[in-house]
């Protein structure tokens, strides 16, 4: 612990890692070199990969792309975790916490020893209980959940032997803010699960009460003041760093909540007290945090004011679209269809699609409700421009070009738009107009073809949520698919297990959530095409009956020649019979 350290701390830059580039990272081979070259209490790569998995254990590192359980000595590339504050050595002060922890616990474990066996000075200590650890493989030996999580009257955790801090599945509100403000792990699924779906079971005032309470975490009364001593350095302060840390991820994720109630101004002067006085640097950070979002606060609640205004402002008289004219340039119409189909998405927030609010309490999920019936309307308007014209070569041609507005729309990554044409023309009023279907291209119906199959809905919507997870951003999803999952976690899974809250079906449905708001904050940079984008903003559309009716009209139950279609070309050839018995009536006349 007291070897002088050299001046030169753990490189840390951006490095590559198959094919892609992470910041301020480091391989795995190098910490190793890293903590052999720090002290003389290290012997060899075996011992510093037991001290590296230790500190990557205790969720001070992790791997860059979170996908390896354990530290390996290799090219595997890591970086130190969000929580961890980043002074200069920083890295020197978590070697010398893990080596002074492991230290502590082995001279306990020595000291527990019944008198009757020989104790082993450490430093003699054989080591054949140590795997055998080399750089590019290597095991390690199989870790066990330690004894306190043990399910209680407080807490029931998830059984997983692969998991060494396993994952809870019902608890107190207590418990759930102690495991977000773990001193030594970083429970990222369990913060989204709290911070998404939180309100069901506690308000925001009591949501910062709890977080103050942990904050001010003290000593168990029978500590003596030695132990008093090294919980106040160790456990307490790293808590206290995982608090603030925990309240900047909810201001920079949740600001709504601190925007509209005296919520800040609480929060203002809590941080103004003893986290000033021991974390100063940390809550001028925070600080900033809370000003700028609320600037971005307000700049959005500005975007919606005008947004607002500009729908009320389209109610008036706006020339109609004629989508199947030749001067309507499809790439452009999917553009600005992106465009508006993002800003109503954008205004989503997640506590809309907690407790099927877009059903049950539509005014606390109006944005929601609202980007619903924009897809309504939107599929209602694409049938109700086909059933509309009577020449069945004219519908095949509108058929054609809505299509190859659907693949436009692939390739802007909206699978909402996608989605909204494929339920118009899968829709009843069009699906059975047979004989229209017949003069669709060949090129046409592969085109659909392929489009459904991104977007079936066998495998539970498998297509559609691994192409939406894959595609890179910006990216507008279909809600139909997530909005099913939430249904089915919700009515599936009680709120509460054993009095407890059932923190199982709210982590689930804070993940379907996540998932669809993955790409919210992206933007789309599409340029305004303004006449066009008012016209799209202003479509109106029949009901689904008055469309069924109207495919009726134009392609009658029975003989497919007894269509409008026909009726019209009759009745326009016994015109023209009419107009020409007239000319001839008016030459004899004139005779």
């Amino acid at each position: 612990i007291n070897a002088e350290y050299g001046d030169k701390g753990l490189e840390m830059k951006n490095r590559k890692y198959k094919f892609k580039k992470y910041k301020d990272s480091f391989a795995g081979f190098h910490f190793v070199d890293w903590i052999l070259g720090q002290t003389p209490l290290i012997e060899d790569r075996n011992d510093a990969v037991i001290i590296g998995d230790y500190i990557y254990n205790k969720g001070f590192i992790r791997e860059v792309r979170n996908k390896v359980t354990k530290f390996v000595d290799d090219e595997i590339l890591y970086c130190f975790s969000d929580f961890v504050p980043q002074p200069k050595n920083i890295e020197k002060e978590l070697l010398a916490l893990a080596i002074n922890t492991i230290l502590i616990t082995a001279k306990k474990t020595i000291e527990k020893t019944p008198s009757s066996q020989p104790t082993q000075n450490l430093e003699s200590e054989p080591k054949k209980s140590t795997p055998t650890l080399q750089r590019g493989g290597g095991t390690l030996k199989k870790r066990t959940a330690p004894a306190e999580y043990e399910d209680n009257l407080e807490i029931q955790y998830r059984k997983d032997p692969n998991l060494i801090y396993p994952s809870i599945k019902a608890a107190t509100i207590e418990k759930l803010v102690e495991r977000v403000t773990l001193e030594l792990f970083v429970d990222t699924e369990t913060r989204i699960g709290i911070l998404y779906t939180y309100k069901v079971y506690m308000t925001p005032d009591e949501f910062l009460s709890q977080l103050i309470n942990r904050y001010n975490i003290q000593p168990p009364p029978e500590f003596d003041n030695i132990q008093k001593y090294e919980f106040v350095k160790t456990k307490q302060f790293m808590v206290q760093i995982r608090v603030l840390t925990e309240i900047k991820f909810w201001v920079e994720h949740c600001y709504d909540d601190f925007a509209n109630s005296g919520l800040k101004e609480k929060l203002i002067k809590f941080l103004s007290g003893s986290p000033k006085q021991h974390h100063e640097s940390n809550v001028i950070h925070l600080l900033s945090v809370i000003q700028l979002k609320l600037q971005e606060y307000e700049h959005k609640e500005m975007k919606k004011k005008i947004w607002e205004h500009e729908l009320t402002a389209l109610l008036k008289n706006v020339p109609p679209l004629d989508f199947g004219s030749d001067s309507v340039d499809v790439e452009e119409v999917a553009r600005q269809l992106t465009l508006i189909e993002y800003n109503y998405f954008s205004q989503i927030h997640h506590s809309e699609f907690i407790r099927q609010a877009w059903s049950k309490n539509k005014q606390q999920s109006k944005h929601l409700c609202a980007a619903i019936a924009r897809f309504n309307l939107t599929s209602n308007w694409i049938a109700s421009v086909i059933v509309s014209e009577f020449r069945a070569s004219e519908r095949a041609k509108l058929i054609s070009k809505f299509i190859k507005l659907a693949d436009k729309l692939r390739m802007l990554k909206n699978f909402n738009g996608i989605m909204e044409v494929l339920s118009a023309l899968t829709g009843l009023a069009v699906k059975r107009l047979k004989r229209t279907w017949s003069l669709v291209g060949e090129f046409e119906m592969k085109s659909l073809k392929h489009l459904q199959s991104i977007l079936s809905i066998e495998g539970n919507s498998h297509n559609f949520k691994e192409a939406y997870r894959s595609t890179p951003a910006p990216c507008l999803p279909t809600l139909g698919p997530y909005l099913t999952d939430l249904v089915f976690i919700d009515d599936g899974n009680p709120d509460h297990i054993d009095n407890l809250i059932n923190f199982f079906k709210w982590q689930r449905t804070a993940e379907v959530v996540s998932q669809i708001l993955h790409f919210n904050e992206a933007n789309y940079s599409f340029s305004i095409s303004q006449t066009l984008r008012d016209q799209l903003f202003s479509i109106k559309a029949p009901e689904e009956k008055e469309l069924y009716n109207l495919s009726l009209k134009i392609e009658p139950r029975g003989d497919p020649n007894e269509t409008l279609e026909s009726v019209l070309i009759e009745q326009q050839q016994l015109l023209k019979t009419v107009e020409e018995l007239k000319a001839k009536n008016a030459q004899l006349e004139e005779k």
